[in-house]
């Protein structure tokens, strides 16, 4: 099975020295447009985009688009726009957590890989049969899921014939949740803090129930909180493989370029290596090292005590 990775860019300069490290598995870069685009650090004009696919489309890498904000009523024939003109430029996919690009895609009969990704929705391989109906091809499984239930969806990709794209992040941070409420803006209000000092910076918040803090950003389209921690999957790429998921996103959100380049060797070096137990473990290493000041966690696929955000208990076994 041919393994592959995507990855964000964190800008136009980075996502072509992301092409410049000729990894072999390098399947696509994603990057964001101006507008329509909420978590990703890349926000290109359509200019910079067409760019980027020309130079990839040379090496046979594809370009993704993500498209992750909320789409308003008033906003719709802008996006559509938008969709066109990335079907002219011929983009190879579109990362989407809104329907309302699937309606645009299937009324306008423009044919644009799909690949759904509304964060925590895809939580079983009963809905497969939905998507691949919809011309959704491809998922991105959430990272709340239990190691034996994405296993199990692994094994369940293939329906009537047709299989859909299962991918699974395995670095960077993940998202928790999401408000379109200005929450940090609501708190510096009730505190009597300078809003302007906060606004689009990376904070952390933390209860005081909990040990491990969270990260906050408020941006244009509201408040989002990730994980503290990144994401680990080093050790778990090769039962993935043997259950048919074999896309392995890197998301680079909120992470600088260094952090992009470092963590796509590492997981290119490990593609290359599945069955050296001895170079895995030296990787796993090398991935806190990358990831410093910020800890690595495996989350969910391991343990109760991988589990960062537990409650704080003299007896939490």
């Amino acid at each position: 099975m041919d393994k592959k990775i995507i990855i964000t860019a964190n800008n136009y300069d980075n996502a072509i020295n992301i092409l410049n490290t000729n990894s072999k598995y390098l399947k696509a870069i994603i990057v964001g447009y101006e507008k329509f685009s909420d978590c990703i650090n890349s926000k290109l004009s359509i200019k910079e985009i067409n760019n980027l696919i020309l130079i990839a489309h040379k090496q046979g890498v594809e370009i993704y688009m993500l498209i992750d904000s909320f789409i308003y009523e008033d906003q719709i024939n802008e996006l559509e726009q938008l969709i066109k003109t990335t079907a002219e430029i011929k983009i190879d996919g579109i990362i989407f957590n809104d329907f309302a690009i699937n309606q645009i895609c299937y009324e306008n009969k423009i044919d644009i890989k799909l690949i759904y990704n509304p964060k925590t929705l895809v939580t079983n391989y009963g809905q497969f049969d939905f998507y691949l109906k919809n011309n959704i091809n491809s998922v991105v499984l959430p990272n709340e899921l239990l190691l034996n239930e994405i296993l199990e969806m692994g094994d369940n990709c293939q329906i009537n014939n047709k299989k859909i794209e299962i991918i699974k992040q395995v670095s960077g941070y993940s998202m928790i949740m999401f408000s379109r409420w200005d929450l940090i803006k609501n708190f510096c209000e009730k505190e009597q803090i300078n809003y302007h000092d906060l606004k689009d910076k990376k904070l952390w918040i933390k209860e005081n129930s909990r040990e491990f803090p969270s990260i906050i950003l408020e941006n244009e389209y509201g408040t989002h909180i990730f994980s503290g921690f990144c994401i680990s999957c080093l050790k778990f790429i090769n039962s993935f493989i043997e259950h048919n998921i074999n896309v392995f996103l890197i998301d680079s959100f909120l992470k600088n370029d260094q952090w992009t380049l470092d963590t796509l060797n590492l997981y290119t070096k490990l593609l290359d290596n599945l069955e050296n137990l001895n170079l895995i473990n030296d990787l796993i290493k090398n991935e806190i090292a990358i990831n410093l000041p910020d800890q690595t966690s495996i989350s969910f696929l391991g343990n109760k005590s991988d589990l960062l955000y537990l409650p704080k208990e003299k007896n939490n076994e």
